[in-house]
């Protein structure tokens, strides 16, 4: 795009994983540093399978991230549209979360870019999974090295969250979570890219030492007002949102299976 100047090196970001993970903190936090823009859910696998070019892709992330920025960087349940609970009981648990950080750089930059991409993770791993030629076609499009994030929750919290913010029954977030899960990793066996796993309870223990890594990780510089910043909108502790449904022993067998099944979800293992 004309009107951004990027480094000679710079980087392509994507985000995989479940649903309700944790990666939109981490999108808006990325989108505060200087030198990247990461806009949340342009969705932009879905854009260029319609047919959009390189440079409608890099405007498009460039004008969404500005947009949400002015906009707090927030989103609630009535951002998903009125037919978000069509066929599903809603448990009346509503949300809105907030990632502004008003005193570094969401929604413009300073210098050139280093970083670019968006967040949408459980939907580019939905439509990587159908369509890995995709990455191929990104490849083409954009002169950036293409990176990946992999955000990774305590499936009981991810499958909990998922089932009260969505209103359908927890078997059914249940089978939701193994089919997404089974796509992360027939993604991971395909692509050449390179992806750094984060857990999201890591994360929130030590906010400070995990963005450091994540700017290391991207060439971004580390620099202290931005990781102080950054850290102070990360909660205290983690959202133990298994405890606002009901497990029966049926449903956490499953998810057990599930756990047992990839060593990455292994600390989250229950005692016998």
């Amino acid at each position: 795009m004309d009107t951004l100047e990027f480094e000679s090196d710079c980087f392509f970001l994507l985000f995989i994983g479940t649903p309700r993970s944790g990666h939109s903190i981490i999108g808006a936090i990325l989108d505060a540093h200087p030198n990247a823009i990461v806009s949340h859910e342009l969705h932009a696998l879905q854009k260029i399978s319609q047919g959009w070019t390189g440079n409608q892709l890099l405007k498009g992330i460039f004008e969404t991230s500005a947009k949400q920025a002015a906009e707090g960087r927030s989103q609630s349940q009535k951002d998903h549209g009125e037919n978000y609970l069509q066929n599903s009981t809603s448990t009346g648990m509503e949300y809105r979360f907030d990632y502004a950080i008003p005193t570094q750089y969401q929604g413009r930059v300073r210098g050139p870019i280093k970083v670019i991409g968006d967040k949408k993770g459980g939907g580019t791993t939905k439509i990587l999974a159908d369509h890995p030629d995709l990455l191929t076609k990104l490849n083409t499009m954009i002169k950036c090295q293409i990176k990946i994030i992999y955000l990774v929750r305590n499936p009981y919290d991810n499958i909990a969250t998922m089932s009260f913010r969505s209103g359908n029954s927890l078997v059914s977030q249940i089978e939701n979570y193994r089919l997404y899960i089974e796509n992360v990793h027939d993604i991971l066996g395909m692509v050449q890219h390179e992806c750094l796993t984060i857990f999201q309870e890591d994360f929130i223990e030590n906010p400070r030492k995990q963005i450091g890594l994540i700017c290391e990780w991207l060439d971004l510089e580390p620099i202290p007002s931005f990781i102080e910043d950054a850290s102070s909108i990360v909660y205290k502790s983690p959202h133990q949102s298994r405890s606002r449904v009901e497990w029966g022993d049926i449903e956490s067998d499953e998810v057990e299976k599930i756990i047992s099944k990839w060593s990455v979800l292994s600390r989250y293992k229950q005692p016998c």
